[in-house]
Parts: C-alpha cells; sequence; structure tokens
C-alpha cells in the first residue's frame, strides 16, 4: 500500500514530492497519533494559498491514498475528510457561514449514526458502545428510543450524514456535539479514534471542538 500511495503522490504531484514525502514519513510515524490532524490542520493557512487546481489535486490525490489498500482506515478517513472540509472551505468561503435551518429530529438518522460510530470506536466491546450510545442519544434525541446499531460500511453513509448534519440550526449543532462529548466521556478516558472522528464532525459542521479534547486522559 504504501508502494502504490507513493505511486499516486507521483502521478499527481511530480517524483520529487513523493521523495520528500518519503523522507518526512519515518518521523512522522513516530509521532503520537493523537497529533496527527493538528499537525495537518497548521499546513491548512499555506494550503488556503494554493491554487484552486492544486487543492483540487491534493483532495482527489488523498482520497485515493486512502483507497489503496482497498480499505479505508479511520485515521485515513479523518485526515482526508478533514483537508476535504477545509480546502471546501477555501474555495468557497461563504459555504461555512450560512447557518443552517433543520431541526434534529429532521436528521435523526444522520445524528444517530453519527452516535453509533463513534460509540462503535471507542469501546472494545458492544456493551461500553451500546451504553455510550444511549447516553449520548439521552442527551440528543431522549424521546427517540433508539437501539445500537453501527453500520458496516460506513464512509459513504458517514459522508452523505455529515452533509446532511452541517444544515442543522445552530442549537442543533450544539446539542449534537453535546450528544457526542457524553458518549466520549462513558468509559472515563478519551481514545485517538474519539478524538479524531469528533475533531472532524466539528469540522464538518462548522462548530468549535468540545474541551473534551483538551482533557488529558486520551489513550
Amino acid at each position: 500500500a504504501r508502494a502504490q500511495q507513493a505511486q499516486l503522490i507521483a502521478q499527481a504531484f511530480a517524483a520529487p514530492v513523493a521523495e520528500a514525502v518519503g523522507v518526512l514519513a519515518p518521523a512522522v510515524a513516530r509521532l503520537h497519533p493523537l497529533t496527527r490532524l493538528p499537525l495537518a490542520a497548521m499546513a491548512f493557512p499555506a494550503l488556503r494559498r494554493q491554487p484552486r487546481a492544486e487543492i483540487e489535486k491534493l483532495v482527489a490525490t488523498l482520497a485515493q491514498m486512502a483507497h489503496a489498500d482497498g480499505e479505508v482506515a479511520l485515521d485515513e478517513y479523518c485526515l482526508a475528510t478533514l483537508v476535504r472540509v477545509q480546502a471546501l472551505d477555501a474555495l468557497d468561503p461563504a459555504r461555512g457561514f450560512v447557518a443552517g435551518s433543520r431541526k434534529l429530529i429532521d436528521c435523526k438518522d444522520q445524528a444517530l449514526l453519527v452516535l453509533a460510530l463513534l460509540a462503535e470506536f471507542g469501546h472494545d466491546d458492544d456493551v461500553g458502545a451500546a451504553r455510550a450510545f444511549q447516553l449520548g442519544v439521552q442527551e440528543v434525541l431522549p424521546d427517540l428510543g433508539a437501539s445500537y446499531a453501527p453500520p458496516g460500511d460506513w464512509q459513504a453513509q458517514l459522508d452523505a450524514a455529515l452533509a446532511q448534519l452541517d444544515r442543522l440550526a445552530p442549537a442543533g449543532k450544539e446539542l449534537l456535539v453535546r450528544g457526542l462529548t457524553r458518549a466520549v466521556r462513558e468509559d472515563g478516558q478519551v481514545r485517538v479514534a474519539e478524538a479524531e472522528l469528533l475533531r472532524v464532525v466539528c469540522a464538518a459542521l462548522h462548530c468549535p471542538l468540545p474541551l473534551v479534547l483538551g482533557e488529558p486522559q486520551v489513550v
């Protein structure tokens, strides 16, 4: 997969860029996983100054790299999605400032999907995941009585869900993030997978990150 990813970079940006990425790769691999997305975020100001064609090429290449081995890991999805969201906002600045008007009940399926995925990636067992999911649901849609049922093929469904949830009214977004935060806190620790997914959800919804990501028990 690494060789195929390097080939994709070379095809999109030329061989010297692929070689430079290869030189940096060992140092990046030694970083704590929790620093991956914040480190990528540091590059966004420079990314926004690039021509439209270069930004679109980067987004497309990251998506191809994530699918290089036939499977998309959560960390790959989060990085590619975060860059895509930031890139779209850079290409169309007004997009990130349009307040939605939909109610949470109108996006209940999408909200439940995000809650289920966050619970699944944050736990090793279904019992703990279901408990976290229910805590989140109680915060977001307390009268719904939903069951924990994370999707198997989740990437495309999550993309579609985030697009719909971005149309929520600000109060709905705030409530959803509060429910996600409650689900994360269920077991008293924040896993890297939870932190990355929560960061991407907040970026896609154009919401501030909750303070839970600044707490010390991230593992």
